[in-house]
């Protein structure tokens, strides 16, 4: 998400001939901040990797194999390490007291969805320098609260990875027993006052800021992170211009933990598409899908994460193949209501409009485990005989087109629904139907009833179109 900046501001106070004061302070929303012209938390920035000219030449000299540990049939480290850097995403940078530390976002081809990572480079005048990559497994929802405000803080596992690096550098840092150590700061102003804990950025109140380090080891299990206070980091607050001089957490690399760009939903579709597209140039199997299906699809980030898992687990078997490709393209392609499927009738002296349809079908698609198997699932809804209501002030075909809306709408939003709640009873599915009928139809000022309202001779077949729900006006 966009973090609005507010212009900065000047505040003049002339009392007794005492000279211009200036405050530092952020408003009681984090995403909507207020920066005023003192505080010395210009350490943070943001910033692209093209245009820091030594921090790409030393990817670039990263990339670079050593013959002597790296064999000719291997890749460069990105290859290697598996990951790509995501080239046009802002970096986090901290630069202070002689040392800088970039956190860039970075792609891992076959990480879990649920799994970000950064590669994490620290510059130092008199160390030197270090290069590792962080893996953040976040809490549920994570995603979504940082979509909202980029400074909540972080707060799941976390483990780190040790790059092999280039032997002509002579940088880079060797580290006691494979581990390394690092810095988070945070900053808890809230309305004028201490508050919730958020990552420290440069709207930050220095008097309000304080920091953690915390020691990963190459190679161990994941470590919990959570969000701490200023009481349990052991650390004080950072005291205003304070800087270098008052905190010597620039020692270490800082870490801002930095999403990548690339959303999770469209990792899972490209896992996906690799999964049933790319693996079948590559042998026997000939199961494709179309990319646009995806593209067009609305599911949730749990949907595609059980699609994508069936698969992977199963080793991209053309079998699983099969059955995720039916479930896409049927959820894809369902029909719209045509409203030639309602032939409106009003009878003399009564007050309403309505129709009677026979064998209204839906079949509604879900993907997920059930009954300790993950594949499709399926439900089936039959109203053998509905009838629907309408206003006299509408026309017959007035009433047939807004009924078919109505329906659409109606069985979209109980699709939607089944996506989720695939463990549904029959009753409860219709349940949900005829209430989203009913609500639909309202808006309409009409409504769907079992009853017939009037005789009712020749009620009409249920008709689909792949197209849409027409115009029988």
């Amino acid at each position: 998400m966009k973090q609005k900046i507010l212009n900065c501001l000047k505040f003049g106070i002339l009392v007794f001939g005492i000279s211009l004061v200036l405050f530092n302070c952020q408003t009681d929303n984090s995403d909507e901040l207020i920066q005023f012209e003192k505080g010395n938390n210009t350490a943070f920035k943001k910033g692209k990797l093209q245009d820091y000219d030594d921090l790409s030449t030393y990817i670039e000299n990263l990339k670079r194999r050593r013959a002597s540990i790296i064999s000719s049939a291997e890749s460069d480290i990105e290859d290697a390490y598996d990951f790509t850097i995501i080239q046009d995403q802002d970096m986090q940078i901290y630069d202070e007291g002689g040392s800088i530390t970039y956190n860039i976002p970075i792609h891992k081809t076959n990480e879990e969805v649920d799994i970000f990572s950064n590669l994490v480079i620290k510059f130092s005048d008199i160390e030197p320098t270090q290069a590792f990559i962080l893996n953040y497994e976040p809490y549920d929802g994570y995603f979504e609260d940082v979509e909202q405000n980029s400074q909540t803080p972080f707060s799941g596992y976390v483990s780190s990875q040790l790059l092999e690096y280039d032997g002509s550098l002579d940088g880079l840092a060797e580290t006691d027993g494979g581990c390394i150590t690092v810095t988070t700061k945070y900053c808890d102003w809230e309305n004028n006052q201490h508050g919730a804990v958020h990552i420290a950025t440069s709207n930050c109140t220095e008097g309000y800021m304080f920091y953690v380090s915390t020691t990963y080891c190459f190679g161990d299990a994941p470590q919990l992170v959570d969000v701490p206070s200023p009481s349990s980091s052991g650390f004080p607050y950072i005291p205003s211009g304070g800087g270098s001089s008052g905190d010597s957490s620039y020692e270490h690399p800082v870490i801002i933990p930095t999403v990548p760009s690339i959303s999770r939903e469209e990792e899972l579709k490209k896992s996906i598409l690799d999964c049933i597209n790319t693996l079948s140039l590559n042998n026997s199997d000939t199961t494709t899908i179309d990319p646009e299906i995806l593209e067009q699809l609305n599911l949730t980030l749990r949907q595609w994460t059980v699609i994508n898992d069936s698969l992977n687990e199963n080793g991209c078997s053309e079998e699983v193949q099969e059955d995720v490709i039916e479930f896409l393209e049927n959820v894809f392609v369902y029909p719209y209501p045509h409203c030639s499927s309602f032939e409106y009738a009003k009878p003399p002296n009564i007050n309403i409009r309505a129709c009677a349809v026979t064998n209204l079908t839906e079949t509604f698609y879900a993907y997920g485990r059930l009954n300790g198997q993950v594949g499709t699932i399926t439900a089936t809804v039959n109203y053998s005989l509905v009838f629907f209501v309408m206003p006299t002030w509408m026309t017959n075909g007035q009433a047939a087109t807004s009924t078919a809306i109505a329906v659409n709408n109606a069985l979209n939003l109980t699709k939607n629904w089944f996506l989720i709640n695939y463990e549904a009873s029959e009753s409860e599915i219709i349940t949900y139907l005829d209430f989203m009928l009913i609500e639909q139809m309202a808006l309409f000022a009409g409504t769907k009833t079992d009853f017939p309202p009037f005789t009712i001779p020749s009620p009409a077949p249920y008709v689909t179109s792949l197209l849409s729900t027409g115009n029988c006006n």
